[in-house]
């Protein structure tokens, strides 16, 4: 009796030191349930497809790459790049670093993504249906068509098994002005999504420019996020179901005539101890059960600082507390805006509010609650905490 011949994938597979260009797909691609995989150290210019692509690959490190000046649309020798492609799935710029499971092979186990730098192409990462990843310390600059590190969930021809993905770590990142005139995200996870969702993501210590009106963070489902810095972007913050946001720093957003909100808390939320200045709304509540505590808000606005939206929303349960109003000298908005005899009793509002003149009030929730549109009620308080006087 002949015993079976137990089938071993490869292993310790090296690709490093290339110089990769004008191809019509992938400079390069792993696939067919490889293990222990290098990708270091190559430089791929003029492609059409990914950059780098891996699926059913374990244990991948993909370092100190460079990935740039990809084969566009509108270059005159892109029909030779783009000849014998299906023609609705033909992309229109080279893209960055992609894990799929396209094609219904499995995704990627153990994939480390560091120091690599993308510059000019469709985006930057795309992760879906992997377990375990790490995204660090790495550059990207001029991205052009999508997101630019994005963590998905979603089925799609990408995923057509529906996979899960668990346990990422986003972090150290640089992310320098993203070229789509559209509204797009900086770094984007949604992974809450189907009956097991996500264990734990964490979107760390990055640097977040996009100089559009695009969002910085989006993050949906059990992801922390902290310590990052987000200036010039649309949004510069929207999380929802779960999200634990702390330490966080963002500036000025993207400039436009009626600037949006900073920052968008859906539901069971945290938010604290974040600083937030700008001249859009700086932060709107779209749900319930969140918790703002802490935060340091700079308003230079003329709309509103916190928004209650209650407008197709239920906003209930929500505690604001402890945090600190600086009104610049150029706002003319109010602190409190969507409170009313509807929401009376709802939610809690105890924060404290500088204005423009550098006059101290405490704002409360059974005297903000009580009038129309929340014109901001005012409580002195004097050099020894106390509080003096009641005014409208």
């Amino acid at each position: 009796m002949v015993p079976a011949v137990k089938t071993i994938p490869p292993e310790n597979v090296v690709i490093r030191n290339n110089k990769l260009h004008h191809l019509g797909e992938e400079p390069i691609a792993v696939r067919s349930h490889l293990v222990f995989v290098v990708i270091r150290e190559n430089d791929c210019y003029r492609y059409l497809g990914d950059g780098i692509l891996v699926k059913g690959t374990w244990h991948v490190s993909i370092t100190d790459n460079f990935l740039h000046t990809p084969v566009l649309s509108s270059d005159p020798d892109y029909a030779a790049f783009s000849g014998g492609q299906q023609v609705s799935n033909m992309p229109s710029v080279g893209g960055g670093i992609t894990c799929n499971n396209e094609g219904g092979e499995t995704g990627a186990k153990n994939l480390h993504i560091h120091g690599n730098s993308l510059n000019g192409t469709a985006f930057g990462v795309g992760l879906i249906g992997f377990q375990g990843a790490f995204v660090t310390s790495n550059v990207f600059k001029d991205i052009k068509i999508t997101s630019v590190i994005s963590v998905s969930f979603f089925p799609s021809r990408y995923n057509p098994n529906g996979l899960s993905n668990h346990l990422f770590v986003i972090q150290g990142n640089l992310i320098d002005t993203i070229l789509r005139p559209s509204a797009t995200a900086a770094i984007e996870a949604k992974t809450s999504t189907g009956a097991e969702g996500m264990d734990i993501g964490i979107i760390s210590d990055n640097i977040i420019i996009p100089r559009g009106k695009h969002w910085g963070i989006v993050a949906d489902g059990h992801i922390i996020v902290k310590g990052n810095y987000i200036a010039q972007a649309g949004i510069a913050m929207d999380i929802a179901n779960g999200v634990i946001a702390s330490s966080n720093i963002i500036e000025s957003g993207f400039e436009t005539t009626n600037p949006d909100r900073m920052v968008s808390l859906h539901n069971d939320c945290t938010f604290s101890y974040n600083s937030v200045a700008g001249k859009g709304t700086c932060i709107q509540l779209r749900g319930s059960n969140n918790i703002i505590t802490g935060n340091r808000l700079k308003y230079e606005g003329t709309w509103w600082a916190v928004h209650l939206d209650i407008v197709n929303n239920t906003v209930e349960g929500n505690i604001i507390r402890d945090n600190m109003l600086m009104v610049a000298a150029s706002a003319t908005g109010r602190y409190l805006f969507g409170a009313s005899p509807f929401t009376n009793g709802k939610n809690v509002v105890v924060d404290l509010v500088k204005d423009n003149n550098g006059t101290l009030y405490q704002l409360v929730n059974e005297i903000v609650m009580l009038g129309p549109n929340s014109t901001r009620w005012r409580i002195t308080i004097d050099a020894k905490g106390d509080l003096k006087t009641t005014k409208l």
